[in-house]
């Protein structure tokens, strides 16, 4: 299945709640095989956002009102924090954009809609993972 990063990305929340949902075994079997080869492509987008921010995020040091460096419950420095300068937004969202309208092959198939009817998602939800569901219920089912 062809689809883009962006694609995969809007169906995350649902994948999710999917893969959180307890399911009889051979439909988690099927899900699960195929929520993985997705699940990996949604770790390429966050090493990609990770990278973006590595290459032009700058650290920022927190400090308190008074200029001083902020310490942790066990008195060390706060971890810094890395941000995009504005100056630079529109460069990251234009990569990172780009990046995200690649298109990518998943060795993956449709999902029969018929695999959802225990899974509790909401209308945003389905929208999103409507790139990869297959409607597999009969004329009768869709009148209701």
């Amino acid at each position: 299945m062809e689809l883009t990063r962006m694609n995969i990305l809007e169906a995350e929340s649902a994948i999710v709640a999917i893969d959180k949902t307890p399911l009889p075994t051979k439909v988690s079997y099927y899900l699960g095989k195929l929520l993985t080869k997705i699940i990996r492509e949604l770790q390429t987008i966050s090493k990609k956002r990770e990278e973006l921010m590595n290459k032009y995020g700058e650290e920022e040091i927190p400090t308190d009102k008074d200029g001083n460096v902020v310490k942790g419950a066990d008195g060390n420095p706060v971890p810094a924090n890395r941000t995009i300068p504005v100056e630079k937004t529109e460069e990251v969202n234009k990569e990172f954009e780009a990046f995200l309208a690649e298109k990518v092959e998943l060795s993956i198939w449709e999902l029969p809609l018929s695999m959802l009817e225990q899974v509790k998602l909401s209308p945003l939800q389905m929208r999103q993972l409507d790139v990869f569901i297959t409607d597999d219920t009969s004329t009768e089912d869709k009148k209701k």
